[in-house]
């Protein structure tokens, strides 16, 4: 789950986006993660993983 502190969300929104996890930064302490909302690689330091959800194919 990703943290979405880009767009204005309103009070009952979802604040979370799902993704993959990729890696790790080069450059930050962050991590890489596909956004499959967006189709985009970001990097974000405010990820909570899901170890008990599998990948859906």
């Amino acid at each position: 789950m990703i943290l979405n502190t880009l767009d204005n969300l309103g009070k009952f929104e979802a604040k979370g986006d799902e993704g993959y996890f990729i890696g790790y930064s080069m450059s930050s302490k962050a991590f890489r993660v596909f956004n499959k909302r967006t189709r985009r690689v970001e990097e974000n330091l405010h990820v909570e993983f899901l170890e008990n959800k599998g990948i859906e194919q």
